[in-house]
């Protein structure tokens, strides 16, 4: 039995944002809302069947109309301003230091020990009530004599839903945001929905159906964003509600700049097109990233080279894993099992973690970057061992389209050029991007 004496903390790559709704239907003031959810589960052998109750379709004007209150870069300034981060990390990890608190913070979408995270050119939003409330008053949001909500000229309150799930550690900060928000004359309404809802297929974020949201997000060491940030990826009714744009964001300029980021190799070419976004991202205020948030692992005193990390499984390395009493048995626990070891059908953090004791890696992503393990070096355009040449194409061969599958190449396909830009193949030839790579395994493991 194995003895956990030792306890090591890693900052998880996993952010706690906020996102107001820039463009959405607009309506009156938010009223409470309360979300049941009844699920029975039962041992059954028959099909399972869902009921589906169809209401009254929406149009898709309603979710391109300016939000009345969020679409003022003000108001989402100054909500930014009135928040007291620190306090909110505080409330959730108080047996902290005041100096590991600070480094949960974050200033843009990617932290700050990233390889693509933005140097210069961000704004940031230290907490600042003062500059909050002004920018409101700016906004005609006033504050009568002896009143605690705002209002503007037509007598409406400063008034707006807040949406997360019902997790007790999201109820524990928000209640201290919603405070915070009280005190620059910002009324928030909570909604703590069933997480079944607000990350369901057909409801909460994939509809759009909020005002202010707060959930988590896992980051990684590529960036990517695209389907986050580019004005195509706006979820609408038109176009069936694809993408992750929640926010209706629609920044032209970051939103070329995040295609050009993930239509390239070159790694300082990514990291110039990811400055941009975050610039645009940050001076527009269309997320505020609150904190990173905190796992903690135990193992025991007599385990050497244990090095949990935000963006690597805690096994990664485990074939480096020694006991100090030349022991060869480590016993592991977990709160759930995988349901299978093969990738291909489950893809969970338990199943990534128990499959990588059975080999080593090619490549391991520690501190947001990318390690060769299994393999004697990293395939990239910097290394020489990966070419990305132009090639011309035509009608019948095989190309990758754009929803990522290998198709023969024929009139209707839609396809990436070697420029970049995302065509309709009609007929004749066309330059495409062909990748090459070359990995050389590394025998000594």
């Amino acid at each position: 039995m194995a003895s956990f004496t030792k306890r090591i903390m890693a900052v998880a790559m996993t952010m706690a944002m906020i996102i107001p709704m820039l463009a959405a239907c607009g309506g009156g003031a938010a009223q409470p809302q309360v979300i049941r959810e009844t699920v029975v589960v039962v041992q059954t052998a028959e099909p399972v069947r869902e009921t589906v109750v169809v209401t009254e379709e929406v149009k898709a004007e309603q979710y391109t109309t300016p939000h009345p209150i969020l679409s003022d870069l003000r108001v989402r300034q100054a909500i930014a301003y009135c928040t007291n981060r620190p306090e909110l990390i505080q409330s959730v990890y108080p047996y902290l230091t005041p100096e590991q608190q600070q480094e949960l913070l974050m200033d843009t979408f990617l932290p700050k020990a990233h390889w693509a995270a933005a140097k210069e050119n961000i704004t940031t939003y230290p907490f600042d009530p003062e500059k909050g409330k002004a920018l409101l008053e700016e906004a005609g949001w006033k504050l009568p004599e002896g009143a605690s909500v705002r209002v503007n000229a037509n007598g409406e309150p400063l008034s707006l839903s807040f949406t997360t799930t019902n997790a007790q550690f999201r109820q524990t900060w928000s209640a201290v945001f919603i405070r915070q928000m009280a005190a620059c004359g910002i009324q928030i309404v909570p909604t703590y929905a069933p997480a079944s809802w607000w990350f369901g297929s057909s409801t909460g974020l994939r509809r759009r159906d909020f005002e202010l949201g707060a959930f988590a997000w896992v980051g990684q060491a590529d960036p990517g964003g695209q389907t986050l940030y580019a004005c195509n990826q706006i979820p609408l009714p038109s176009n069936n509600w694809e993408g992750q744009n929640y926010m209706g964001w629609c920044n032209e300029r970051a939103s070329r700049a995040i295609i050009a980021a993930n239509n390239t190799l070159d790694r300082a070419e990514r990291i110039r097109q990811y400055a941009i976004v975050q610039e645009e991202f940050t001076k527009d205020m269309v997320s505020l990233p609150l904190f990173n948030r905190l796992e903690a692992y135990a193992a025991t005193n007599r385990l050497v080279n244990f090095k949990p990390n935000p963006t690597e499984y805690y096994t990664a390395n485990a074939d480096e894993w020694e006991l100090t009493d030349n022991g060869d048995t480590i016993v592991l626990g977990f709160t759930q099992e995988p349901q299978t070891m093969w990738s291909l059908i489950e893809s969970a953090a338990v199943q990534r973690v128990a499959v990588n004791l059975l080999g080593v890696p090619a490549t391991t992503t520690y501190d947001y970057d990318y390690q060769p393990v299994g393999l004697d070096g990293l395939s990239t355009i910097e290394s020489g061992r990966a070419t990305n040449a132009d090639v011309e194409v035509k009608e019948g061969d095989i190309v990758w389209n754009t929803d990522g599958e290998a198709v023969p190449l024929a009139p209707g396909v839609e396809i990436v050029t070697a420029d970049g830009e995302t065509i309709t193949y009609q007929s004749g030839t066309v330059k495409m991007k062909q990748l090459t790579v070359t990995d050389n395994m590394d025998l000594g493991h």
